[in-house]
């Protein structure tokens, strides 16, 4: 089992300035970007570091979207299922 690689505080400057200036990815369309992040740090597990950052930080425009989209939890009134059964049952 590999052991744990630390990341120097210079390094990990680097990654992020990298990962600020549009290395958001790890395929193809970011390829060059990720291979000067190797060779500017030394580390061999750039793209580990890259989908750890991407985890740790969602995007902020996925952020909003997520609020728009989720409901409102635990309000409770009359809905169209309930307001269709009582006029249908009410004969």
């Amino acid at each position: 089992m590999e052991k744990r690689s630390r990341i120097s505080d210079v390094q990990r400057g680097i990654l992020e300035r990298l990962y600020e200036g549009g290395m958001v990815g790890t395929g193809a369309m970011y390829k060059e970007m990720v291979l000067k992040a190797a060779t500017d740090t030394g580390l061999t597990k750039a793209q580990k570091w890259i989908g750890n950052q991407r985890r740790k930080r969602p995007q902020e425009s996925s952020l909003v979207q997520d609020a728009t989209l989720k409901r409102i939890k635990g309000v409770r009134g009359p809905n169209s299922y309930n307001l269709f059964c009582a006029e249908f049952f009410k004969t």
